[in-house]
C-alpha cells in the first residue's frame, strides 16, 4: 500500500518538478537563483490553499453545478491567484528577461500543482495509477505552463513602461484562463489532453528560449552603447541641452540648488551602475564571471543614500522625465545580487 501511494505521488508530482529543473538548467544566463525559485514554488502552494477555500466558498454561494464551475469559475480564480505572485515579482523588478519570467511562472504553477495533487492523493488515494499519470503529466504541467505564459506576456508588455498599469497583465491573464478552461473542457479526453501538454510546452519553451537569447544579445549591445553616450553627455555638460536636462534646469527655480545637484549626481551614478550591470550580463552571455570591485559596491550603497535623500515621491515624479524603465531597475537589483548584498534593494 505504501509503495502504491509513493508511486502515485511520483507520477503526480515528479513530471512538473523535472520540467522546472530543465527550464532552470537551460537558462544560459543563470540569473534566476534557486532560492527565488523555491520561494516562488512555496508561494504557489499557498495560492493553492487559498484557491481551495475560495472555490469552495464560491461554489456554495452560487449553487453552481460542479462541471460548470470547473469550466468557468475555477480557472479564473486559480490563474488570478498564481498571477498575483508573478505581478509582485514584476512590480518589484525581480524579473529581467522573458525566459526568467517563464521559469518563475512555471515555479508558481508547480507549487500550486504540488499542493493540489497531494490534496487529491489524500482524498482519492484509491484511484487508478492512470489518474495520477494524467494529473502529473497533464494537469500539473498545465498549471505551470499557463502561469509561465502569463508571466512572459506580463513581463514583455510592462517592460518599457515608466509607469506600471494593470492593463499590462490583462492579456496574459485572459490567455492563461482560456487555456486552463480549454484543458478542463477536454478532461473527458484525458490521454489526448496529457499528450498535447507534454508535446506543446517543451516546444513552446524551446522557441521562447531561442528568441529570448537573441533579443537579450541585441538589447545588451544597443543599451550599453546608449548608456555610454548618456554618461558622456552628463560628464561633458551636453546633458543639460536634452529634454531631461531642460526639465532639471526648471527645478533650479523651484528647489535648492543642492537638491538639484543630488538629482544630477543620482542620474550619473544610476547610469554608471547600469553600465556595470550590462558588463556583467555580457560576461554571463559568454559563460564568464566577473568579480565586482569595491568601488561598484560603494556606488550601490551611495545610490541607496541618494534615493533616500530624494525620497520616493521625488523619484516617482522624476522617472517619467528621466526615462528610466523597469528593466534598468532590475539591472540594479541583479547587480546587487552579484555584489553579494544579503537583501538586494527594490529600486
Amino acid at each position: 500500500m505504501a509503495a502504491d501511494l509513493l508511486l502515485k505521488a511520483l507520477f503526480g508530482c515528479l513530471p512538473v518538478l523535472l520540467f522546472l529543473t530543465a527550464l532552470v538548467h537551460f537558462d544560459s544566463f543563470k540569473l534566476v537563483r534557486v532560492p527565488i525559485v523555491l520561494i516562488t514554488i512555496t508561494a504557489g502552494g499557498v495560492a493553492a490553499l487559498f484557491g481551495y477555500l475560495i472555490n469552495n466558498y464560491l461554489m456554495g454561494a452560487s449553487n453552481a453545478d460542479y462541471i460548470d464551475y470547473m469550466l468557468f469559475g475555477a480557472p479564473t480564480v486559480e490563474e488570478l491567484l498564481t498571477a498575483l505572485i508573478i505581478i509582485a515579482l514584476i512590480q518589484t523588478n525581480r524579473i529581467g528577461f522573458a525566459f526568467d519570467a517563464a521559469i518563475l511562472g512555471f515555479a508558481a504553477g508547480t507549487g500550486f500543482a504540488l499542493v493540489e495533487n497531494f490534496y487529491y492523493l489524500g482524498a482519492a488515494a484509491d484511484k487508478h495509477i492512470a489518474v495520477w499519470v494524467i494529473r502529473g503529466f497533464g494537469t500539473a504541467i498545465m498549471h505551470g505552463g499557463t502561469t509561465a505564459i502569463f508571466a512572459m506576456m506580463g513581463h514583455i508588455l510592462s517592460l518599457r513602461a515608466t509607469t506600471p498599469h494593470p492593463f499590462h497583465y490583462v492579456p496574459g491573464l485572459a490567455v492563461a484562463v482560456a487555456l486552463h478552461t480549454a484543458f478542463n473542457y477536454f478532461l473527458s479526453y484525458p490521454v489526448t489532453s496529457t499528450i498535447t501538454m507534454m508535446l506543446a510546452l517543451p516546444a513552446a519553451a524551446t522557441i521562447a528560449l531561442r528568441r529570448d537569447q537573441k533579443s537579450i544579445h541585441d538589447w545588451i549591445r544597443i543599451d550599453f552603447a546608449e548608456h555610454q553616450k548618456l554618461l558622456a553627455q552628463i560628464k561633458s555638460g551636453e546633458y543639460e541641452r536634452s529634454k531631461a536636462g531642460r526639465f532639471l534646469a526648471k527645478l533650479h527655480d523651484r528647489f535648492d540648488s543642492r537638491v538639484v545637484d543630488k538629482i544630477v549626481y543620482y542620474i550619473e551614478l544610476h547610469t554608471e551602475l547600469i553600465l556595470a550591470a550590462e558588463t556583467v550580463l555580457e560576461a554571463h552571455e559568454k559563460g564568464e564571471t566577473i568579480s565586482l570591485s569595491s568601488d561598484t559596491k560603494e556606488k550601490l550603497l551611495l545610490l541607496h543614500e541618494l534615493e533616500q535623500e530624494i525620497g520616493k515621491t521625488g523619484l516617482l515624479a522624476l522617472r517619467p522625465h528621466l526615462h528610466f524603465n523597469r528593466h534598468e531597475f532590475w539591472e540594479l537589483y541583479m547587480l546587487e545580487k552579484e555584489a553579494g548584498f544579503a537583501h538586494p534593494h527594490a529600486h
